[in-house]
């Protein structure tokens, strides 16, 4: 009998996209963030004219933040950060220079773990360490969230929920993390783009490379001032609601 193996990450897909499909027919807008009730906030709704959009990074910090922080600076545009807390036991300097540039801080969890393979104790104790290392660091506690894989269980919902964390999601996702080339991230991105609308890009994690993204940025902030728009943080965004 030939013997079949699967690996481990298409064991996880699987998992996953068995799991998300039967959340999605109970629940749709929880696991999709596309509203913005229960706590979820996929984009903001503004006047056509009201060109404003956010800038937000997943995974980092990383080296490769620090030329990304280079470019906003440059292009005088803030950005939103969500970050995990491994990587900050590896890069706390940097850590420091996002929130020292005046950029904004989220919490994207400690571990980056898939949230239906942990319990409610289990989610909230990683969360709660991010929580810990962010404000050791910089001295502020994160009032946004994002949840990675973009998971919303109901006991994740009931954590945020309890710790007043506004989850914060996307509606243009240029797909980067797969690590496309340029061309493509900044076409995706400008082909999607509304007012109110909230970018999902990445700067992590650390052992990517996310070359990419940061060639894509300042092409992508250019063609959107080009454009009429202007960037906010996540927390000007939720002073709009």
């Amino acid at each position: 009998m030939k013997r079949i193996f699967i690996s481990t990450s298409l064991i996880f897909f699987l998992i996953g996209s068995f799991y998300f499909l039967n959340i999605s027919q109970k629940s749709s807008s929880k696991v999709l963030g596309a509203v913005q009730n229960n706590n979820i906030i996929r984009n903001i709704k503004v006047s056509e004219n009201e060109k404003v959009v956010a800038l937000t990074f997943d995974d980092g910090p990383a080296l490769i933040t620090r030329d990304i922080l280079t470019v906003l600076d440059q292009e005088k545009v803030k950005a939103t950060f969500f970050v995990v807390g491994n990587n900050i036991d590896l890069y706390p300097d940097i850590l420091q220079e996002i929130y020292s540039a005046g950029h904004e801080i989220g919490n994207h969890t400690n571990t980056h773990p898939f949230a239906f393979l942990l319990d409610k104790q289990e989610l909230a104790k990683d969360i709660l360490i991010n929580e810990e290392k962010i404000y050791e660091q910089v001295g502020i506690r994160p009032n946004i969230f994002r949840a990675p894989y973009a998971l919303y269980p109901q006991n994740l919902m009931e954590i945020t929920d309890m710790l007043g964390l506004a989850i914060i999601s996307w509606d243009v996702d240029p797909e980067d993390w797969k690590m496309v080339n340029k061309e493509i991230i900044v076409n995706r991105v400008m082909r999607d783009i509304n007012p109110g609308s909230i970018i999902l890009l990445h700067d992590g994690p650390p052992e990517l490379d996310r070359t990419n993204t940061l060639e894509a940025l300042k092409q992508i902030i250019i063609e959107l001032k080009d454009h009429g728009y202007q960037f906010l943080t996540i927390s000007e965004y939720l002073e709009k609601i």
